[in-house]
């Protein structure tokens, strides 16, 4: 249920940013930690995503041919799905 979602994403962010805090010396409360690391994890994500992007080369997939670039595709689907089977399972 939503209800058990919202309980662990908020016991998991207070534990993480209560961690933080007490490496911190006390010198910065819980949500001053968290809204500092939030748009350092936003600014990796989209580093990380712009990296995959930067390497990837239509060329390559037209010299390999379809059938490697279908079998890829087929696995990440597989992937995706038994990712999205697997996140239901453990938060529905």
């Amino acid at each position: 249920s939503r209800t058990a979602t919202n309980r662990w994403s908020k016991v998991f962010s207070s534990r993480c940013t209560s961690g933080l805090s007490r490496r911190s010396l006390g010198l910065l409360a819980p949500e001053q930690v968290k809204d500092a690391i939030v748009p350092l994890r936003n600014w990796f994500l989209t580093a990380a995503f712009v990296c995959i992007g930067l390497e990837l080369s239509f060329a390559e997939f037209a010299e390999v041919g379809w059938r490697p670039v279908a079998v890829y595709f087929l696995a990440t689907a597989a992937n995706t799905a038994l990712a999205l089977g697997a996140a239901w399972a453990l938060f529905r």
